[in-house]
């Protein structure tokens, strides 16, 4: 559904669509920042090093790019949580594949999950391992934003958009309550 929506003509449909795909990629980070406490500590240790060296909580793109670890988790979550699931291409010429011949013209449908989740592709895959993107990838490997001349116009604006609210969170205190703390709940 969602890839069908990515290939609309209305451009209110697609935003909202990728609103909806910036929701689910913050919830997970969310809950990454529950339970991956490796990735919070690394997370939180980066943004506030570079808060100390500011003078305003504003995070400027000249800030993004000191925040490689930032970056890694950003990279990450798209390619773990990625809501679009289909690609579509256009054979350029024709291709032998597992003793199928692909004519030149043929619409062939890339599966980004398969891609994503590959073994070739990333060392255990259904892990989330921002580390991974410390070794560089095969090419075409990494996918989620299309390719060629039809890239997504939201490319980099989506990815801003999962760091600076990331960056935010890390000046809170601790997500996760101390042992023996007592909890209580209240309906709302």
């Amino acid at each position: 559904m969602v890839s069908l929506v990515l290939f609309s003509k209305s451009f209110e449909y697609v935003s909202c669509t990728f609103e909806h795909d910036q929701i689910v990629k913050q919830d997970f980070l969310a809950f990454l920042f529950i339970y991956c406490c490796a990735s919070q500590f690394e997370l939180k240790e980066e943004n506030m090093n570079l808060s100390k060296n500011k003078d305003e909580l504003l995070i400027t793109s000249e800030d993004v790019a000191k925040l490689t670890y930032t970056k890694k988790v950003v990279e990450e979550t798209i390619r773990v949580a990625n809501v679009a699931f289909l690609l579509f291409q256009t054979a350029t010429k024709d291709v032998e594949y597992k003793g199928y011949t692909i004519p030149k013209g043929w619409k062939v449908v890339l599966r980004l999950r398969y891609l994503h989740t590959n073994p070739k592709n990333f060392k255990d895959p259904m892990c989330f391992n921002p580390d991974g993107w410390n070794e560089s990838l095969k090419p075409k490997a990494f996918q989620v934003f299309g390719g060629g001349s039809r890239i997504c116009a939201r490319n980099m604006l989506s990815r801003w958009d999962l760091v600076n609210p990331n960056a935010r969170i890390m000046y809170l205190p601790s997500h996760k309550p101390e042992d023996g703390v007592e909890l209580t709940f209240s309906k709302l």
